[in-house]
C-alpha cells in the first residue's frame, strides 16, 4: 500500500485526493474535514472513519483527560440572569469547545473551556455589582 489517502465525506459520492498521511492530519486539526469524514487507502476493502485514521489523537485525548467542561449551561445562566452582553462573549467560546475537541484540537478546546470559565466569572461579578449598586440607589 502507498502513503496516499483518499477522503470521503459523509453523503458524497467523489472521495478527494489522494493525500499524504500529515497532510490529512493537518486538515482534521485545520478543521477542514472532521473525525466523521471516510478514509481509504487503493487495495482497501472498505471506507473506515478518520476516527480510526493512522495517527489520529485519539489515546493522547483520552490520557490527557478527555473531553473539557464547555461550561454552556453557566454560559445560558450568567447571560440571561447577569448581564447579556458579556454572557455571549462566555456563550461563544463554550460553543467552540465540542468542535475543537472533536476535530483534534486537544489544546484548542481546554483554551475555549478556560476562556468560557472565565467569561462566566466575570458576568456573574458584574452581574452582582450591578445588582447591589442598583439596589443602593
Amino acid at each position: 500500500m502507498t502513503d496516499e489517502y483518499y477522503i470521503l465525506k459523509p453523503g458524497q459520492q467523489t472521495p478527494q485526493g489522494p493525500y499524504r498521511a500529515e497532510i490529512v492530519l493537518f486538515m482534521v486539526k485545520a478543521g477542514v474535514i472532521n473525525r466523521t469524514y471516510l478514509y481509504a487507502q487503493e487495495g482497501m476493502a472498505a471506507w473506515l472513519p478518520l476516527s480510526r485514521f493512522p495517527g489520529m489523537v485519539v489515546t493522547a485525548a483520552q490520557s490527557e483527560g478527555g473531553r473539557p467542561s464547555n461550561h454552556l449551561w453557566q454560559s445560558v445562566l450568567v447571560t440571561f440572569c447577569c448581564c447579556m452582553p458579556l454572557g455571549l462573549v462566555a456563550l461563544y467560546y463554550a460553543a467552540q469547545v465540542n468542535p475543537l475537541y472533536d476535530n483534534g484540537n486537544i489544546q484548542g478546546a481546554r483554551a475555549a473551556a478556560d476562556k468560557a470559565a472565565h467569561w462566566c466569572l466575570v458576568t456573574l461579578v458584574v452581574g452582582i455589582l450591578a445588582f447591589i449598586i442598583g439596589g443602593l440607589s
